[in-house]
């Protein structure tokens, strides 16, 4: 969704052909986060003092789906479109490139990401 905040998709589309099907699916990926988001929006503004367990499987449920998309959908992206977007030439960027796209000795380390790249587990109770 990095890329898609930025507009870029089209420019990616035009100057890279061959990354339309990939696009095409983070899009689709787009319009679940939007509908999960929909649901979750709907079943928050329901809950109230008498909130039963069903009501909060349900919020959990939304949760655990949005989270799950989102990861995968967020590698996948990196994967498929960070050389690409870093090929651009987007007169904002110039010198100064979004967090998002920079990738080696000018990343800048997220700090849930120890240095072999592999995500730590979440702390308990946080996911």
């Amino acid at each position: 969704m990095v890329a898609a905040a930025f507009g870029a998709f089209p420019a990616l589309a035009e100057r890279f052909p061959e990354l339309r099907p990939t696009l095409q699916e983070l899009e689709r990926d787009h319009q679940i986060v939007a509908g999960i988001l929909q649901r979750l929006e709907e079943l928050l503004g329901g809950l109230g003092a008498g909130t039963g367990p069903a009501e909060a499987r349900s919020v959990r449920a939304e949760l655990d789906g949005l989270a799950a998309l989102l990861e995968s959908h967020f590698v996948y992206e990196e994967k498929r479109l960070v050389a690409a977007l870093n090929a651009l030439s987007v007169p904002g960027w110039d010198g100064s490139r979004p967090d998002s796209l920079l990738t080696g000795a000018d990343a800048v380390p997220d700090p849930g990401v120890p240095a072999d790249g592999r995500r730590r587990p979440m702390p308990p109770g946080r996911g």
